[in-house]
């Protein structure tokens, strides 16, 4: 039985299994460091294993497999160093790898060792034998310096990644270390069992001899493994920077798990003034500014797995501190704790205009008071002379000083009620103006309804007259007794009826309605607030309803703003401030209750509706 072909075969299924591992390494991250070293290394043991697979075929001619014999080992020559280099990667030896000196020696060792090879100073040319063409190493000093090479590097690189090991904390990164570490260690101690003591011991071609690339599937095996079960080379703190958002404009801070600093982006860098990896193993606290806030993070990120939008400042390299917003969360494997991944971003145009916002604020103010000031003093100074003017007018119409004549009266009449114009229009701005300060007071007492109805009534009777409309009464329990502020209440009633009269036609009616219902069976618009009421209360409900000129459904909310016109300014029939519904939300409110209108649309009249509480509970 010839063993050739079943070698060839071997040979071939391992150059398979390495291109493809290489392909799927490559392909899960083609852009950081570890993955391309990783997916090197298996390309030369791809190309090892391709050369043995021609190797293994006697039939081939002998100018075909020197050709071969010249390019092939690149593979076995090479793979030392990218070893090596992936163990230092592994294991965190970032000392070794910022040295100056390690990369222009990984790149001289295996130019050295190619050259030896292609001056014959390493191996024979092959030669045929049994189980096809085979190579037979030099019994001189630099093939004891190849195997010096192979063996130094790649047991460096285990030593290495097994201290490692014993430091890192997670079960994960130790997992993976056993499994490559077993696998590295068996490969070198069967390799080098393979061609240097087996060789020792026989001469010319044998069966296990042809075995070296097959034997580093073991190898091979154990960086699937990883692959498959622990996504070793899939993510890693770097690549996750480098392929998710290493374009990003925002500062970037990955984090191992013991939150030191293993990747900081460039925006990051260039916004501290660090260099490249100048940060790297530095804990968080360095360039935070406060402990506190530091610990606060640790602490949401340890019982929630993310902090958001928490508010720090990092310190600068030259001492000055900058506010960010951060966002992190904590990267996991299979439960465990692998880093934290953090993004901030600059907040300080944002601060600043926060900062000239409060100014301005502060500033308008102090504007705002001193315009309450200015128009509680006016309206003050205004009062006093104009209550001496009414009360001259009254003497004057009284006949005080002699019988007036029918003009004298009129003229009399016109300045008496543009004087209460005009002193009605001060005592709303003294009202708003104490609303704003805050000592608008109610003197509350027990007070029934309906005598303040009907006084209301009589009041604007003149009014109501003058326009030739009819007010009629609607009401259940004219008796009942409120806790209200009655003279408060009559200024909200006269001004919802002094309203209702100025927006009707003439010869309309107006309805004043009022009864006690329980809280279950009021309902107010979808855009009124409730106040909040114990269950099992009621409300005493106190409308006025006109068939005037109505309201746009978009404006009902706003017609109790300060100011506020329904009509335009410019072309308004009815005079007005827009103060006095203002007026009559905030006493309603003060009362505890909540006033609305409604209206069906223009043209169509309106209701004015409101609620306070009974039961002793305003």
């Amino acid at each position: 039985m010839s063993w050739a072909p079943i070698l060839q075969m071997l040979h071939f299924l391992a150059a398979i299994i390495y291109i493809y591992l290489a392909i799927l390494i490559f392909r899960s991250d083609s852009k950081t460091l570890l993955n391309r070293a990783a997916a090197g290394l298996l390309l030369c043991f791809f190309m090892w294993s391709l050369g043995m697979t021609f190797m293994s075929i006697p039939g081939l001619p002998p100018g075909f497999i020197r050709a071969i014999w010249r390019v092939y080992p690149f593979g076995w020559i090479t793979f030392p160093v990218l070893v090596f280099l992936l163990f230092l990667m592994m294991s965190d030896q970032d000392m070794i790898l910022k040295s100056p000196l390690l990369k222009p020696a990984l790149m001289i060792l295996p130019v050295f060792f190619f050259i030896l090879h292609s001056k014959g100073l390493l191996m024979h040319d092959p030669v045929l034998g049994d189980y096809g063409w085979y190579p037979v190493w030099n019994n001189n000093i630099w093939a004891l310096l190849y195997y010096v090479y192979y063996i130094s590097l790649t047991l460096f690189g285990i030593i290495l990644m097994y201290r490692h090991s014993l430091k890192v904390k997670s079960r994960v990164l130790k997992r993976m270390s056993v499994v490559i570490l077993s696998g590295s260690a068996l490969t070198l101690f069967l390799g080098s069992f393979i061609e240097i003591m087996l060789r020792s011991f026989t001469t010319g071609q044998t069966f296990f001899s042809q075995f070296t690339d097959i034997i580093v599937l073991i190898w091979a095996f154990s960086i699937m493994y990883a692959v498959t079960s622990y996504g070793f080379f899939k993510i890693t703190p770097t690549s996750a920077a480098e392929n998710i958002i290493s374009n990003m404009n925002d500062l970037l801070l990955l984090l191992n798990e013991e939150i030191a600093v293993e990747y900081a982006n460039k925006p990051l860098l260039d916004y501290l003034g660090y260099g490249e990896r100048e940060l790297n193993g530095r804990n968080l606290g360095h360039i935070v500014s406060s402990g506190a806030e530091f610990n606060a993070m640790l602490k949401d990120l340890i019982r929630n797995g993310s902090c958001r939008i928490q508010e720090f400042h990092l310190k600068k390299k030259d001492g000055s501190s900058a506010p960010v917003v951060f966002t992190a969360s904590l990267l996991k494997e299979m439960g465990d704790i692998t880093g934290v991944v953090c993004v901030a971003t600059d907040i300080s145009e944002i601060k600043k205009a926060q900062d000239t916002m409060q100014e301005s604020y502060n500033r308008l103010k102090e504007l705002d008071i001193l315009k309450s000031n200015f128009t509680s003093m006016v309206s003050h100074e205004l009062r006093t002379p104009l209550t001496s003017i009414k009360g001259f007018l009254h003497f004057l119409l009284g006949g005080v000083t002699g019988p007036l004549s029918p003009q004298q009266r009129e003229y009399i009449e016109i300045i008496r009620n543009n004087s209460e114009r005009l002193l009605a229009l001060i005592n709303d701005l003294l009202d708003i103006s104490k609303m704003e300060s805050g000592t608008f007071k109610l003197d509350k007492e027990p007070t029934a309804v309906g005598p303040i109805i009907k006084h209301c009534i009589q009041d604007v009777n003149s009014l109501s007259q003058g326009k030739q409309i009819t007010i009629e009464v609607e009401c259940d329990k004219p008796g009942t007794v409120l806790n209200i502020d009655p003279y408060r209440i009559t200024q909200v009633m006269i001004n919802l009826l002094g309203n209702a009269i100025k927006f009707s036609p003439r010869g309309s009616k107006i309805t004043v309605s009022f009864g006690v219902k329980p809280q279950s069976s009021v309902h107010a618009p979808a855009f009124v607030t409730m106040p909040p009421r114990p269950p099992g209360s009621s409300w005493a409900v106190l409308s006025v309803s006109d068939n005037g000129s109505g309201i746009e459904e978009k404006k009902l909310v706003k017609i109790f703003d300060r100011f506020y016109q329904v009509e335009n300014v410019t072309t308004r029939k009815s005079p007005g401030t827009g103060l006095g519904l203002s007026i009559v939300k905030n006493i309603v409110e003060l009362h505890n209750g909540v006033v609305w209108a409604e209206s069906t649309g223009l043209g169509k009249g309106s209701t004015f509706t409101i609620l306070l509480p009974v039961d002793g509970n305003s």
